[in-house]
């Protein structure tokens, strides 16, 4: 599995410990289908930049492999909402981007 590893600005405060460190993976389409289901069931039907943000941070929430020593299944998108702040937020955008690239077919490999 290819991931990304990272340090936040800010962190995470869980069971009395700021958590900074994180490894992140590729986004796929069963997180997103996952993410899209909770906020689906969360927002309902509504449209808009809270129902976005949500989705958003329910895609990163499935994606982090670790996050400090946070158990995974205590990495929900709740906490995320509840505790990230938009920096650190843009340095896991940031992070799953470069697993995208690191990811991404070489252009001369089509030739192949």
């Amino acid at each position: 599995m290819i991931t990304q590893t990272g340090t936040l600005l800010y962190g995470i405060e869980h069971a009395d410990s700021v958590h900074h460190e994180f490894q992140i993976r590729l986004p796929t389409m069963r997180q997103s289908y996952a993410a899209l289901d909770e906020t689906e069931s969360v927002c309902g039907t509504i449209d808009g930049h809270a129902a976005d943000l949500h989705y958003r941070m329910a895609v990163v929430a499935r994606c982090l492999v670790t996050l400090g020593t946070i158990p995974v299944s205590d990495i929900t998108t709740e906490l995320l909402l509840d505790q990230l702040t938009s920096e650190d937020f843009e340095v896991l955008e940031q992070a799953i981007a470069a697993v995208k690239k690191k990811r991404q077919r070489p252009p001369n490999a089509a030739a192949e």
